[in-house]
């Protein structure tokens, strides 16, 4: 997990969203190896990350790129649906 999470915190400006999402993981992973070792009277420390603190810029920058890659996604979205529709429109209007 330290491994993932350092590549999430290493990446956050360009996968600000992913990133979050893989230390929330690990953390919530963590909490349950926690309690889990506590079942077992296994005597352990609880583990714990933060995600990546960001300067103001890069925080603005990070920010940026994700709407951008949101938007992108979206649009992929909608560009395939409207093939779909178009190719079964095209194939509805096709003679038996």
């Amino acid at each position: 997990m330290d491994v993932a999470v350092g590549t999430a915190n290493a990446t956050m400006v360009w996968n600000r969203t992913k990133s979050l999402e893989v230390v929330e993981s690990a953390n919530h992973l963590a909490t349950g190896i926690y309690d889990f070792h506590g079942l077992l009277r296994i005597e352990s420390d609880p583990q714990s990350w933060d995600a990546r603190q960001l300067g103001r810029g890069a925080d603005i920058g990070s920010q940026a790129i994700q709407v951008v890659k949101d938007k992108r996604t979206v649009v992929a979205v909608v560009g395939l649906a409207s093939l779909a529709l178009r190719k079964k429109l095209q194939d509805e209007q096709q003679p038996s």
